[in-house]
């Protein structure tokens, strides 16, 4: 049996159609297609086959093959959702690797720039992204930053806190006469 990883806990419904809201663990990106097990552990959960995920502020939602009511999701309601350790390490466990190359725009719409890298950080990872000026700005990768991660159109939004983003644009140089003496 291939080493399983948790990612999240059903909490229950959302809508008509079978879709799930996972508490997550990590946030963790998860293509259609992918391999998810729902049980109360890695050992004893079922297979399945997503049909989509996405990621909100607060929780992931999930929809898989084969649940298409309200009723057969509110079934799972308190199940682990665990994937392949091999998947979830390739997109670093808790941090957002694998996002090099995806846009980052503010919840209006503007375009800060393109994610070119990750940092380590003790605290949490830091996105390297680089801005149309061609600057670099260092982005906490942090749940409270982070509204919406859409992989199907690589769009990274954000929410960061007043005077973050311009805290990486270059200081302005004063000239000399106009210095306070």
């Amino acid at each position: 049996m291939q080493d399983r990883l948790p990612i999240g806990t059903i909490t229950g419904p959302h809508g008509l159609q079978g879709d799930m809201r996972v508490a997550l663990r990590h946030r963790v990106l998860l293509p259609e297609g992918t391999v998810v097990w729902i049980g109360f552990s890695p050992s004893f959960g079922r297979e399945f086959m997503l049909k989509a995920f996405s990621l909100t502020q607060r929780y992931g939602l999930l929809h898989l093959h084969g649940v298409e009511t309200r009723e057969a999701a509110e079934k799972l309601r308190e199940h682990g959702v665990f994937v392949a350790a091999s998947l979830v390490k390739s997109q670093g466990y808790t941090t957002p690797m694998g996002m090099e190359g995806w846009s980052v725009v503010v919840a209006e719409g503007t375009v800060i720039g393109t994610v070119v890298g990750t940092e380590d950080n003790p605290a949490h990872p830091l996105l390297r992204i680089e801005r149309p000026s061609g600057d670099e700005l260092l982005l906490p990768y942090v749940e409270e930053f982070i509204t919406n991660a859409d992989a199907a159109t690589r769009t990274l939004t954000i929410n960061p806190p007043a005077g973050l983003l311009e805290l990486s644009l270059p200081a302005q140089t004063i000239a000399p006469s106009k210095r306070k003496r």
